[in-house]
């Protein structure tokens, strides 16, 4: 039986309830994929209204626990996708695997795991390469694999899987990669030391870094729109130069495509860019350490050169002229931040609020994570490009969304060179647009009709890969309902035979 139509007012208080009874936020989800489920179960209940089903939820914990679960969407195999698997043993693991020193371990994190299938068939493929490339001395192998969903990552774990899988691992990996476990089979010990696995939220818990691989494969379809836009960059700090991204076939980096270059558009592979000529900023050795975004409302001011320990020191310097400079800065300069060329910040001055803020329940303190909505996707390209043109690049009349009043703003990317000390840095600096004292009004003319046309344009762009995402998820579910099914029929089976 069927709910009518659920409105968003009412899935909140359900989506609230989860969340105080200690089950994940799902707030950061889409909210079609949410009301499917929640009228999923409320129409297997016999209920005729979302009230109905929110007296149920507040009486019955186990119905609580059933609808977490309804909501973490499962479905996964063994090399799922043969075509992306394919490709990256070919094309792409052997490079990965020998960049950097042979002792250095090589990073991958498979996010969105569910119970291991995905994780375990990356593990095999590193495991051959591996074999193939230096089979006297192999390379360490460290490989992350996370869900939200405990249950599906105990299963992982166990490592224990039906004996079906030979239809998704074929007969020779079977027997290479597994060892049997009564009528199942179990992920040789070999390959199970390769993976670390655990309960992890994308969305709230800070993202593994360092990475040479990154695989996040239809999970962001589940995401809305905002969480979309932020899981973008945070792929791209989470990666080294050079690193690879693996999406899901429905999934795509969106706007950021000066944040990685596309190594196979179909198959849904980019690589983070690795510019030879810019130095890499590692936080702490040479850099000043970042300091916590408006933690303080009296900014710290970088301190002005002392010239006093100059003999040719003109007079009138000293304590004089850098408290005049001081005053200055805090007078009349902008507010700015400088970030090193993956984006981490070294140092901020001035009231940069307005225009960045930590993302909630992290400790980020990453320019493409903080940036507010509006700012997020032309901050992501014009870093890497001022780099790679060692020059300046304008942002003008960007508005940061959400805010009341909507406020415009000027950005300024500067690749920096000299002094020495800051060569390979970026200094960001934002510019309120004021005409007046009030907000500039958008000009006339072509101009705001070339913008108007681009903004069309962009929202059409977006609700087709909308469409496109809904249509993944939908073929997820479906494909969860028909494993489902096989399992149960299974089950049936077997107890016939009984």
């Amino acid at each position: 039986m069927d709910l009518p139509h659920t409105p968003d007012a009412d899935i909140e208080p359900v989506l609230h309830m989860l969340c105080a009874r200690g089950h994940p936020d799902f707030r950061g989800y889409k909210r079609t994929t949410l009301r499917r489920r929640i009228e999923r179960r409320a129409g297997l209940h016999g209920l005729t209204g979302t009230a109905e089903y929110l007296s149920l939820l507040r009486t019955s914990g186990q119905e609580l626990e059933l609808l977490a679960r309804e909501l973490l969407i499962g479905v996964t195999a063994f090399f799922r996708d043969e075509p992306v698997w394919e490709a990256l043993r070919r094309d792409l693991l052997p490079e990965l695997l020998t960049r950097g020193a042979a002792e250095e371990p090589f990073r991958a994190w498979v996010a969105g795991c569910s119970t291991g299938e995905e994780a375990y068939s990356l593990a095999m493929l590193v495991r051959e390469v591996l074999e193939e490339l230096a089979p006297a001395q192999p390379r360490p192998v460290q490989i992350f694999a996370t869900d939200l969903n405990t249950d599906a990552v105990t299963v992982a774990r166990r490592a224990v899987y039906p004996a079906r899988i030979v239809s998704e691992v074929g007969l020779e990996r079977l027997q290479r990669h597994f060892t049997p476990a009564g009528s199942s089979w179990r992920v040789a010990q070999a390959v199970r030391e390769m993976v670390v696995f655990a309960s992890h939220d994308l969305l709230v818990c800070p993202p593994f870094v360092r990475l040479d691989l990154l695989s996040c494969r239809n999970v962001m379809i589940y995401f809305n729109a905002r969480m979309q836009r932020r899981m973008v960059p945070t792929f791209r700090y989470s990666l080294r130069p050079g690193g690879a991204l693996m999406l899901g076939h429905c999934e795509t980096i969106g706007g950021f495509d000066a944040s990685f270059e596309v190594f196979d558009a179909r198959l849904r592979l980019y690589r983070r860019p690795d510019p030879d000529h810019a130095p890499r900023w590692v936080p702490g050795r040479g850099a000043t350490v970042a300091h916590i975004p408006d933690a303080n409302p009296e900014p710290d001011m970088p301190t002005p050169p002392d010239y006093r320990s100059s003999p040719e020191a003109p007079a009138g310097t000293g304590p004089v002229q850098a408290a005049t400079e001081r005053l200055l800065l805090q007078a009349f300069a902008p507010p700015l931040v400088l970030v090193d060329a993956q984006g981490n910040v070294l140092y901020t001055s001035g009231h940069t609020s307005p225009y960045l803020a930590p993302p909630a329940g992290r400790t980020d303190w990453n320019v493409h994570a903080m940036a507010r909505a509006g700012l997020q996707r032309p901050l992501a390209e014009a870093v890497p490009q001022a780099i790679a043109r060692a020059a300046v690049v304008e942002l003008p009349d960007l508005v940061v969304e959400g805010s009341d009043p909507a406020r415009r703003v000027h950005v300024t990317v500067r690749a920096l060179s000299e002094p020495k000390e800051l060569a390979g840095t970026v200094l960001v600096s934002f510019r309120d647009v004021l005409v007046g004292g009030v907000a500039a009004p958008r000009r006339r003319g072509r101009r705001a009709s070339d913008r108007s046309l681009e903004a069309e344009l962009g929202r059409a762009r977006d609700e087709m890969q909308s469409l496109r995402e809904e249509m993944g998820a939908s073929q997820e579910e479906l494909q969860a309902a028909n494993e489902e099914l096989q399992s149960t029929n299974e089950e049936l089976q077997s107890t016939n035979e009984e």
